[in-house]
């Protein structure tokens, strides 16, 4: 799928469920500063992470960088010591940062975007790796390290390890990810709503690797509050690929009411990294519809969820919530959103993409915390 189909594809599934709600639900707090980046000089900076280095270091007051349309082509870095900062695109389709690493064993070193820190949210941005190697390597597009992270959609490019989801408990929303070899990964506790998760293999023959792995989760032991959960996305895309394959001995992963398109392969998930700890991982699919969802022909092993422990994970206040860092998070200025008094929300009922043919819910973040 090309970036302006994916942008179709996007547009439309948000335009069908296209429905208002006051900002009264809403706790968000107050933007102290706003920082504008624009290429043609008409802000404050001309590059993102001058933007970001102008930040005062531990920073406790919410700044808002505003970054308008354009193509960034930086590497840019948001180390630890700079929290609080609000990321607003112009859209998912004109706003984009690009770079190009990869090629070796340094995975977090070649991420075209990574946050280190914590109280970081992103919205209406891509981010793009754009190495390509004679063969596929890893080329992550963001690392999220930190604690308390959450991306509104934003678009996440590339091939091998696109999204780092290394550490921390993270919140996704109608976003766009696209990639092909782990490229959802890590060991982060995250909630993906609303997603469309794309599989390709770019510039690759997908015949040579057969099919590709949207995650690979790294959770380790038992007690490990981790894991990625899936809700109401949409799985798409021109290559085959399993939902994902363990890459540590405890990794958990639920796929919960999304749409499953033909290109998901029957057995559904790979062994990996786990071999001889089969019986401890979780990968699961709860409800889900589409081509891709039947389950007859599902690999046999794993561990299936308790229905307390999937009741704790489907709940965003008791999996990654626990403190209301959500709904603290800020919303974008007037000087950037003048239609800011309501956001979107879908309705609770799956709507058909004509372009994919492929149904599932975006819900807007007041729904999500109130239906857990």
């Amino acid at each position: 799928m090309s970036f302006p189909c994916f942008i179709i594809l996007y547009l439309t599934t948000f335009m069908l469920h296209l429905v208002y709600m006051p900002l009264t639900m809403y706790v968000g707090e107050v933007i102290s500063h706003v920082i504008v980046v624009d290429q043609s000089g008409y802000g404050h900076f001309r590059k993102l992470q001058e933007a970001i280095d102008s930040v005062p270091p531990n920073n406790r007051e919410w700044i808002e960088i505003q970054v308008r349309a354009g193509v960034y082509r930086e590497k840019v870095i948001i180390p630890v010591n700079k929290p609080y900062i609000s990321l607003v695109g112009a859209s998912i389709s004109n706003t984009v940062v690009q770079w190009w690493g990869g090629g070796g064993s340094d995975t977090l070193e070649y991420s075209t975007f990574s946050v280190f820190s914590s109280n970081f949210v992103a919205r209406n941005i891509t981010f793009k790796n754009l190495f390509r190697g004679a063969v596929i390597s890893q080329a992550p597009a963001v690392l999220v390290y930190g604690d308390k992270i959450a991306f509104y959609k934003c678009g996440f490019i590339g091939v091998q390890d696109t999204l780092t989801d290394f550490m921390g408990r993270h919140f996704f929303e109608g976003c766009y990810i696209e990639g092909y070899i782990d490229f959802i990964w890590g060991y982060g506790q995250s909630i993906y709503h609303g997603c469309i998760i794309n599989v390709t293999s770019g510039p690759y023959d997908d015949r040579i690797y057969g099919a590709g792995y949207i995650t690979a989760q790294g959770r380790i032991n038992m007690e490990d509050n981790d894991g990625f959960v899936f809700k109401y996305c949409i799985v798409v895309g021109k290559s085959y690929a399993y939902l994902g394959r363990p890459y540590q001995t405890y990794s958990r992963v639920i796929f919960y009411k999304s749409y499953l398109s033909n290109n998901v392969v029957p057995q559904g998930w790979n062994l990996g990294f786990a071999l001889g700890h089969v019986g401890s991982v979780t990968h699961d699919e709860i409800e889900c519809t589409g081509p891709g969802a039947d389950t007859s022909q599902r690999v046999k092993w794993g561990r299936s969820l308790a229905y307390n422990e999937l009741t704790y994970l489907l709940n965003p206040n008791t999996f990654i919530n626990q403190d209301n860092w959500i709904q603290n998070q800020p919303l974008p200025t007037k000087e950037r959103w003048t239609t800011s008094n309501s956001l979107f929300r879908s309705s609770q009922q799956p709507q058909k993409d004509p372009g994919n043919q492929c149904r599932g819910p975006i819900h807007s973040l007041s729904r999500i915390l109130e239906q857990g």
